[in-house]
């Protein structure tokens, strides 16, 4: 049998009880757990070891952590590099779009068009 220590860890420790072996609790019969712990299948801890366990340890719940504030949320989206590209990408296209008073993509095509009137140039001279 593997006696299970009750003792709070030490700051940065894991909660998990370990028996003299190493062995977890896990690997154990449910009998030699209860028994390593001080507790009974039927009828738990008494109210006098409860309360006593209570001030040993403190209550048992989770640390809380402050929540992420939703402008922290909503900037953190933007650490992405290609995110960034996309954007200046984007205002480059409505600048142009404004200065010039045609979409970036209706301009590409017009230079594709040029293109192929050179290939029309190019075909009638051979």
């Amino acid at each position: 049998m593997n006696s299970f220590t009750a003792q709070r860890p030490e700051a940065g420790a894991h909660d998990h009880p370990k028996g003299s072996a190493g062995i977890e609790p896990h690997r154990e019969t449910v009998e030699d757990v209860l028994a390593a712990l001080g507790s009974d299948s039927r009828c738990g801890l008494s109210d006098a070891e409860a309360a006593s366990r209570l001030a040993r340890f403190g209550p048992n719940q989770l640390e809380s952590t402050k929540p992420i504030p939703a402008w922290r949320k909503f900037l953190a989206q933007f650490t992405d590099v290609l995110v960034v590209l996309l954007i200046i990408a984007g205002v480059i296209s409505a600048v142009l779009w404004v200065v010039e008073g045609l979409p970036v993509p209706t301009r590409i095509l017009q230079r594709k068009g040029g293109a192929d009137e050179m290939d029309l140039r190019l075909k009638s001279i051979n």
